[in-house]
């Protein structure tokens, strides 16, 4: 059991072993390392659970050591090994442990006691006591039992202290402690001590930590004393509660709390202070002595005897009115006092202590109320005026005074009459307020000629007192009888434009006084132009009248009698002035601009031109011509300017127009005006190929700057920058035009190979700069394919082993190489160039040619491809064929065959026959033939060993499959088999039998575009794949279906793209079935659909079909009615074109309007009456979300119908007539109008008498005026009621009565008659309020008293005396243009009469508008929705009514309106601040006169710009180029996007990133991220998005990595074999060395040369293919073997080489013999068969002494090591095998098996295998240890012997 350090063995058990009969005795020891409170506790176990069990686990002993000697434990009984501490110290809380170790062989137990006391529970060697308290303080010990024994431990004496500090007072401290004490003054001293662990007891450190304001108080942390930290205020707090910590200086952890109540003892330091420091009361002047005035109180921040207060007055008190109760709880009143003598007191109120103190004071201000107890007083007794008989009702006579001394309403006077003498009612009043005394009538000083008038004045009290004057009144005589005119109204008409003095009329007046009258003409009205004859009233003109200034002239002439004061009389002159063709129409301008895009529709209208004429009539009757006559109509009635033809910018920029305004006079007037319309070319067209394909066709090698095509447009409005053209797809770098011929010309160079065509795409755009047009054609390239490529085996050495009993005949294997081109120039025809035994046909088969030499050995053919080219190009093979020897087994023509087998190969079709034949051919025939590794695929025929394919293939699965076939052979009678077995590679062939797939992000793809992008438009790309090989893997792309011939597909790339503008309301989207096939003869495809969507652009705002909609409703039509609708027409598609209704603001009152259908109806009620005519505006909005909108006008006409009837200016009326009045005098007028149009109203009313005149004595003219018709007599009747009918002209007519009530007086009697019972006046509507336009008068007995009915609610008052009529409110002619004022003229009789006053108002248009500001400015965003507001534009009128109201409009809008009545600009239709930023508007403010004024202001609107345009890459497509091997940053491309919107910020990203090529977020240049390697991959697609934080375009960036010479050629053989006729020809191909360089172009041309030729002898060279060939006649060689070296060099670099050998055997060459001792060299050559085998034999042993002496000298011993290669050989093993090579030596045993290879310089190629013929293990001679030919060292190799 470990408790801590670890358990070591330090020895491992030794076991001892003995056995009995029933079990074993194993003893076994150990020695174990423990740490010093461990326990071990050994347990045996055993090793499996076999049967056998332990019976038991023997005693044993432990050794233990305690640190001195070693002590032994016993076998039996209890033994305490370990006792506990003897003492330690422990504090209060803290914790110990102390514990025994025993051992016995029996369970043990434990308890523990404290002091001798059991422990409870403590029955554990350990005892652990976690918190200790002081009761702990003592002796442990443990009694240990086992068995029956106990022990008991030694004594652990445990000492507990408490070194927490203890407080003495139990920690609560309470003091007191007066307020305002000093700083630093004690307050009480705490104390606290703490113990050591001696038992010690010293002071604790002091600390406050808390407490309300503990920062009052400080404590000394030494001592504990509790003082202030500074003065003490009670009322701020009146005990604190402290706490505080003592703390441990020996063990700061140890700490204790306790609390300090300091108690606040008062001191009288606070002033008591008045709850309110200032008060305001009243109280009445009379109040008795000790009345409470108010109650005082206070309050005192102490507490007890120093709150307690009282009160005094130390100020305001002069005259001791008021005292201070005892208990001061009020302030009383101490004697009377009178308001009249003080109004007010301010007292001040000192409070203070009873006991001494500081003290405050307050302010007491008492208001004395006011009693009534003071009468009014007259400022004088008695009043005398004197006031004429004249003076008119209201007239002030005196003005009485009076005061009261009291105040408020006691004082307020009211003056009141208490009696008149001579009693009489009604004739004096006066103002109760200001004591005014005027008349209440008119006086009469020959009826009484003084008065004495009684007035009291009361004031206000309660109760009132009062006081009375006298009014003493003498009535002076005046003139009393006014003139009258025998016409109240006089008309007369005369031609304008007269001489002046011509006679207008005569008036006439009369004047019942004797006095003479005297005619003028009264100030104002058009009295200007006339004058009248003083004495005779004949009016005359001071000047030629003009009807245009004013029509008809209205003036008032006066008749003024010579009485004192003298009186008046006024008639009313109406001159009509006949109009004359004097006045030429007038336009609002001499010249008009207007603009027009060349796009605008026939029948648009340009403007409106309109000419006033101030002629009535058809002498102001307007008609409009226009001339050139054309392009150009005007409405005649109208005069809006209509366009009558398209435009053609090209063929116009601008008229100039000229249009006549005539008038209808005779003779006829004009004027006309110039009209300059300003045509905007709008680029109406696009440009417009002359071809819309071109194909064309060039050769491969066709140089760079080469012409391809020229391409040409047309355009009828080219526009100011002409066109250009511009590659924007295909191009890949190869292609480039120019931008103003279209001239497209070869850029890099094509290779057919690579890419057999192009489709380029070129866009020619027009000139123009915001709005350009374009249009795309397609060039179509085809390369034709030049023959540039050589044929080429793959691999270019072939090796084989032949077995030397193969049959001629015997097939080889079939040569196959691969030509690049195509057509002839890639059709390959086969030979056999040099070598012997095999032949070679024209398709490659090869075969055994004749029978082998039986002896082995090797011999190499060269096998040729030549393309069918013009210029024909070969490549060749190099087959090495090894004879193998088969010594007893079964062998096979070759070890290796090699087929090509195509995937559409039909099964049971024989693919391979491979023979087999025993040594000798004896008993071939009965070889059975096996096959293995077919994997179902291939079968053979055991008895032939045709292998015949059993299953179909698929090249995508397995490419290549190796057979192994097994011939064997069973000789008669022996044990064992004879077998031989052979490989079979099969090459499968690919067949295109996989047609193309689509991605899965191809297939179903949705690309969307808009209307607005140009043809051309890249939409995206799809791609496929096809599971073949080669060029059945080559995908060409199409569209099957859709497209419309509208979207066209890269046939190389797969990219979709437009090649018109497509248009959504034409169709919204294309679903297009794109194709990707083959590129083969027979291809198969696959198709994918792909659904072009074409996006709708808000770009046709909503036309109304008729900008004005008239309509005519009666006035009864009933609610709900539909009265029209309108139409507008949207030709945008879906949402963009659904066209919604609605009121331009403000609607219309009852009318309703269908918002989709546009639908009007009325829902109200018409009159009119209150309306003839209502007009609005509907405005028509599509539905984009910021619309677009159109504005049409609606006027309803309002038809009368007769549905008002007359109604009298009055309901009943009264008037008089004496007896005396002569027939034919007019005594009243009544008037009836009806609001009706024409004859149903007012002009057709008709009056009649239906009833109440018995015997005729009335009659009542057309214009209503009731006259007598017979002489009255009292006698008869005294009064007349009559019903008088008022009749309008309706059919049926409606008809209306009145009551008049007619009182006959006695002849004699002076009724009130007014001069005229009716009369007109015609008055300016600007007249100002107050003006008096009209007296009215009338005579009667007494003064007269003048009234209108208050119930005709007029805009006019009359002064009841004078009866001056004035204008009460402002009038508005067009509001109402006619008011009937009925006018009462009532005696003091109580006798009554009415006129009524026609009053005509008119304007008098004075003033043109005034713009202020005169020109303005404003900004609008370009993306602000139609019917933003823009500005408001504000003219002002000094005119009123209708004269001074302003309607706006716009003369030159643009696309923007002008609310009419507001003046606020907004927007009609979008702008695009792209296609014009500042727009110059013309606004005009026209008033509402006759004539109307106008005025100009011109308005500059800036457009803001948005981001609404997204960004454009110049080209779709860009080509960079980056040359191999450069450093990472390096520069590719920079594609370039063009925004036309203002500063936009672009961002460029690749869509599809990768680890070579990096782009700048900003300028958009692409950089490398890493050098390239262009073997590796030679072009790069990339597509770069660019972003204005809105919108995002595409384009596609092709980059091309540009070779750099790094590559050197490299030979695809080492060694080339050749054998040659000693005879050939020159010429004779002997070998075609093949090498290849991986760079591209002029960096991968390869010079071949033969280095060492000139020391061989100069009879063959090579020439820049490679091709060996014979130069001069091999007859004279010098060896019939040569070995010769074969250099490739780049042509560019001559360091980059590369070197083969050709091996070149030379035949039917006859070399010198050796000339022997005795012969000539004439003699024949001829040896006797003894002498030869003598030559022979002694050869032989020739041959064998120099074998020996090599080996003596030469070979090492055996102990020393084996020869090794030196450093510069390095072999790499990838072969397996028992040896193996490493370090540059072969190890031992070496064995280079078939596979190893070498890199440096002498390496083993091909199937190197070293033969270890004498079992060395190393090749350590060139004797025995042998290299196969094919595996021979090269130059650098050597062997260290």
């Amino acid at each position: 059991q470990q408790s801590s350090g670890s358990i070591m063995l330090s020895q491992q058990p030794a076991v001892t072993k003995t056995t009995d009969a029933s079990s074993y005795t194993v003893v076994m020891s150990t020695i174990v390392r423990l740490s010093k409170y461990d326990r071990v506790l050994p347990h045996v176990y055993t090793s499996s659970d076999r049967s056998y069990s332990i019976n038991k686990e023997s005693s044993f002993s432990i050794m233990f050591v305690g640190g001195s000697i070693p002590q032994r434990c016993p076998l039996s009984g209890l033994r305490i090994i370990q006792q506990p501490v003897t003492s330690t110290d422990v504090a209060v809380g803290d914790g110990f442990s102390i514990w025994i170790n025993a051992v016995s062989d029996q369970t043990i137990t434990y308890q523990w006691y404290l002091n001798n006391k059991m422990i409870s529970g403590a029955t554990n060697q350990y005892l652990n006591v976690t918190k200790v308290a002081t009761a702990g303080r003592g002796t442990y010990y443990c009694i240990a039992a086992s068995g029956k024994s106990t022990e008991r431990s030694e004594g652990a004496f445990i000492d507990v202290f408490e070194p927490k500090p203890i407080w003495n007072s139990g920690g609560r401290y309470t003091a007191t402690l007066f307020e305002n004490v000093p700083g630093r003054t004690l307050a009480l001293t705490v104390y606290a001590s703490v113990e050591d662990k001696d038992h010690r007891r010293s002071a604790a450190e002091y600390k406050i930590i808390g407490g309300t304001n503990a920062a009052d108080f400080t404590i000394n942390s030494a001592n504990g004393q509790i003082r202030t930290a500074k003065g003490i205020d009670r009322e701020r707090q009146d005990k604190y509660t402290l706490t505080l910590l003592a703390t441990n200086k020996a063990n700061r952890t140890k700490t204790t709390q306790a609390t300090a109540t300091i108690i606040i003892l008062d001191r009288n330091d606070n002033a008591p202070k008045c709850i309110l420091p200032a008060r305001t009361v009243t109280i009445p002047e009379n109040s008795p002595t000790g009345t409470i005035v108010s109650g005082v109180s206070a309050t005192d921040a102490d507490i007890g005897v120093n709150s307690a207060y009282k009160f005094s007055i130390t100020g305001g008190n002069s005259g001791l009115y008021f005292s201070i109760s005892s208990d001061s709880k009020n302030v009383l009143v101490a004697k009377p006092f009178d308001r009249e003598a003080i109004t007010s007191f301010t007292l001040t109120l000192r409070v203070s202590n009873v006991a001494s103190g500081p003290t405050s004071t307050c302010l007491l201000t008492v208001n004395v109320q006011d009693v009534n107890d003071n009468n009014p007083i007259f400022s004088r007794p008695v009043y005398t005026v004197v006031e004429s008989e004249a003076s008119p009702v209201g007239t002030v006579f005196a003005r009485l005074a009076a005061t009261d001394a009291d105040f408020g309403s006691n004082s307020r006077i009211t003056f009141s009459i208490v009696s008149v003498s001579p009693p009489t009612t009604g004739l004096f009043t006066i103002n109760g307020a200001s004591g005014s005394l005027s008349l209440a009538n008119t006086l009469d000083h020959d009826v009484i000629s003084n008065y004495n008038i009684s007035v009291q004045a009361t004031d206000g009290g309660n109760p009132p007192r009062s006081a009375r004057a006298l009014i003493i009144i003498n009535v002076a005589d005046a003139n009393d009888n006014r003139p009258t005119f025998t016409l109240q109204n006089y008309y007369a008409s005369i031609q304008e434009n007269g001489a002046k003095g011509q006679s207008v009329v005569t008036v006439l007046a009369t004047d019942r006084d004797p006095t003479p009258l005297t005619y003028t003409l009264a100030a104002g009205g058009d009295s200007a132009a006339f004058q009248v004859d003083s004495k005779n009233g004949l009016i005359l003109t001071t000047t030629p009248l003009d009807r245009e200034a004013r029509d008809p002239y209205i003036f008032w002439v006066l008749a003024t009698d010579a009485g004192s004061p003298a009186q008046t009389a006024t008639a009313t002159v109406s001159v009509d002035v006949i109009d004359i063709n004097d006045n030429t129409p007038t336009f609002a301008h001499m010249q008009y601009t207007f603009s027009l895009p060349d796009t605008t529709v026939v029948g648009s209208a340009v403007g409106q031109l309109v000419a006033t004429d101030l002629d009535d009539g058809s002498n102001g009757l307007v008609a409009y011509t226009v001339s050139p006559a054309g392009a150009f109509i005007i409405q005649g009635a109208t005069g809006v300017l209509e366009l009558n033809t398209q435009l053609d910018y090209t063929a116009a920029t601008s008229y100039t127009l000229k249009v006549t305004a005539t008038d209808s006079g005779t003779p006829a007037r004009s004027s006309f005006a110039t009209v300059t319309v300003n045509i905007k070319d709008t680029n109406s067209y696009p440009p417009v190929f002359v071809q819309q394909t071109y194909s064309m066709t060039i050769p491969e090698n066709a140089t760079s700057g080469t012409t391809v095509a020229t391409v040409l447009a047309t355009d009828r409005d080219a526009g100011p920058g002409g066109l250009t053209y511009s590659i924007i797809h295909g191009a890949s770098g190869k292609f480039a035009i120019n931008a103003k011929t279209g001239v497209v010309t070869l850029s890099g160079m094509v290779d057919y190979e690579k890419q057999p065509g192009y489709e380029l795409v070129i866009r020619c755009t027009d000139g123009y700069t915001t709005t350009s047009m374009s249009s795309v054609t397609f060039v179509i390239v085809q390369l034709t394919d030049i023959n540039d490529n050589s044929p080429i085996f793959t691999p270019g050495t072939v090796s084989m082993r032949l077995s030397s009993e193969a049959a001629a005949g015997a097939w080889l294997m079939n040569a196959s190489a691969m030509d690049a081109d195509s057509g002839m120039n890639a059709r390959l025809t086969y030979s056999k160039t040099s070598g012997m035994y095999l032949n070679v046909s024209s398709s490659g088969t090869v075969i055994l040619g004749t029978a082998l030499p039986v002896g082995g050995g090797t011999f190499s053919v060269v096998i040729a491809a030549t393309d069918g080219g013009s210029q024909a190009r070969s490549g060749s093979l190099q087959l090495t064929v090894t004879i193998v020897v088969s010594q007893e087994n079964p062998s096979f023509t070759l070890e290796q065959y090699f087929i090509r087998v195509a995937e559409n190969t039909a099964p049971m079709t024989t693919v391979v026959s491979p023979r087999a034949v025993l040594p000798g051919g004896e008993g071939s025939g009965e070889l059975k033939y096996a096959l293995s590794g077919a994997a179902g695929l291939f079968s053979i025929n055991t008895a032939t060993g045709d292998i015949v394919l059993a299953n179909t293939l698929n090249r995508e699965t397995s490419s290549s499959i190796t057979l192994t076939v097994t011939a064997t052979y069973s000789p008669e009678g022996a044990a064992t088999m004879l077998t031989g077995t052979a490989k079979v590679i099969v090459t499968i062939v690919d067949f295109n039998d996989n047609a193309p797939v689509f991605s899965a992000s191809s297939a179903n793809s949705l690309f969307s575009t808009t209307q607005s992008n140009p043809a051309g438009t890249l939409l995206g790309r799809v791609s496929a794949t096809d599971a073949d090989a080669g060029s059945n893997a080559k995908i060409i792309y199409g569209i099957i279906s859709g497209g419309d011939g509208v979207i066209r597909i890269d046939p190389y790339s797969g990219t979709l793209y437009t090649s018109y503008v497509l248009d959504p309301l034409q169709q919204a989207s294309y679903p297009v079935v794109v194709s990707a096939m083959n590129n083969v003869l027979y291809p198969l495809r696959s198709n994918a659909t792909v659904l072009v969507n074409v996006i709708d652009e808000n770009d046709h705002k909503p036309n109304f079909m008729q900008a004005t909609y008239t309509y005519h409703l009666d006035e009864n039509t009933a609610a709900n009615t539909p009265v029209g609708v309108v139409t507008a027409v949207d030709v945008d598609s879906g949402t963009l074109g659904t066209v919604t209704y609605s009121f331009v603001p403000p609607a219309p009152t009852g009318f309703s309007l269908s918002a989709t259908g546009g639908a009007i109806t009325l829902t109200g009620k018409l009159d009119r009456e209150v309306a003839d005519h209502i007009q609005f505006q509907i405005r028509a909005s599509d539905g984009a979300k910021t619309p677009l909108s159109d504005v049409c006008s609606v006027y309803i006409y309002v038809d009368d119908v007769n549905d008002n009837s007359p109604t009298f200016s009055l309901a009943s009326y009264q008037t008089t007539a004496s007896a005396d009045t002569s027939p034919g005098t007019g005594i009243l007028a009544v008037l009836a109008t009806d609001p009706d149009q024409g004859m149903l109203g007012t002009a057709g009313i008709t009056y009649s008498i239906i009833s109440g005149d018995p015997t005729s004595r009335f009659q009542i003219t057309s214009a209503g005026v009731i006259q007598v018709a017979h002489l009255l007599s009292l006698s008869t009747l005294s009064t007349y009621t009559l019903v008088v009918q008022a009749s309008d002209g309706g059919s049926p007519p409606r008809m209306t009565t009145a009551n008049v009530v007619i009182k006959v007086l006695p002849a004699g009697t002076k009724a009130p008659v007014f001069e005229h019972p009716s009369f007109a006046v015609q008055q300016a509507d600007s007249v100002a309020v107050g003006t008096v336009i009209f007296s009215a008068k009338a005579t009667g007995s007494g003064a007269l008293m003048y009234t209108i009915d208050a119930a005709a609610n007029l805009p006019f008052a009359i002064n009841s005396t004078t009866g001056d009529v004035s204008v009460k409110t402002a009038l508005n002619a067009d509001q109402q243009s006619v008011y009937a004022v009925p006018i009462v003229a009532s005696d003091s009789f109580g006798e009554k009469s009415t006129m009524h006053l026609i009053i005509n108002l008119a304007h008098i248009n004075e003033h043109a508008p005034v713009f202020n500001p005169q020109n303005a400015t404003a900004t609008v965003s370009e993306g602000a929705p139609i019917g933003a507001s823009i500005l408001t534009i504000r003219a002002t009128d000094q005119d009123t009514g209708s004269d001074g109201t302003i309607s706006y409009a716009l003369i030159s809008s643009g696309p923007f309106m002008i609310d009419p009545q507001s003046g606020e600009i907004s927007l009609e239709m979008s702008v695009d601040r792209e296609s014009r930023a500042v727009y110059s508007v013309v606004a005009t403010a026209m008033d509402h006169g006759m004539p109307p004024k106008t005025t100009d202001n011109y308005v500059t609107i800036t457009i803001g710009d948005i981001n609404d345009n997204p960004p454009v890459f110049e080209y779709s497509i860009y080509n960079g180029t980056v040359p191999e091997n450069e450093p990472a940053g390096t520069f590719a491309v920079r594609p370039v996007a063009r925004d036309p919107d203002l500063n936009p910020t672009l961002t460029y990203r690749l869509t599809n990133p990768n680890s070579f090529f990096t782009i700048n977020p900003m300028t958009g240049a692409i950089t490398t991220l890493q050098s390239l390697d262009r073997e590796k991959t030679a072009k790069y697609d990339l597509t770069v998005q660019v972003s204005d934080g809105k919108y995002t375009a595409l384009c596609q960036v092709d980059i091309d990595v540009i070779d750099s010479n790094d590559n050197g050629p490299v030979f695809k053989t080492r060694l080339y074999s050749a054998t040659l006729n000693a005879n050939a020809p020159v010429g004779t191909s002997i070998a075609n060395a093949d090498a290849v360089d991986n760079d591209d172009g002029v960096n991968a041309i390869i010079s071949y040369s033969l280095p060492d030729i000139g020391s061989l002898g100069s009879f063959i060279g090579i020439d820049n293919t490679g091709l060996i060939t014979v130069t001069t006649s091999p007859i004279y060689a010098a060896s019939t073997e040569f070995v010769i070296k074969i250099l490739a060099t780049d042509n560019l670099n001559i360091t980059l080489t590369d070197s083969a050998t050709l091996n070149l055997a030379i035949t039917g060459l006859e070399l010198p013999q050796p000339v022997t001792a005795g012969q000539s060299s004439s003699s024949s050559s001829s040896f006797s068969t003894p002498q030869l085998v003598g030559i022979i034999i002694g050869g032989a042993a020739l041959l064998v002494l120099i074998l020996i002496l090599v080996i003596v000298v030469c070979r090492k011993p055996k102990q020393k090591a084996p020869a090794e290669y030196d450093d510069a050989v390095r072999f790499h093993a990838r072969g397996g095998g028992e040896g193996s090579i490493n370090g540059g030596g072969f190890t031992n045993p070496a064995y280079a098996t078939n596979g190893a290879e070498e890199d440096d310089g002498g390496t083993f190629k091909a199937n190197p295998m070293f033969n270890d013929a004498d079992g060395e293990g190393a090749p350590d001679d060139n004797l025995d240890d042998t290299y196969d030919t094919v595996g021979a060292f090269s130059d650098r190799s050597r062997v260290l012997n």
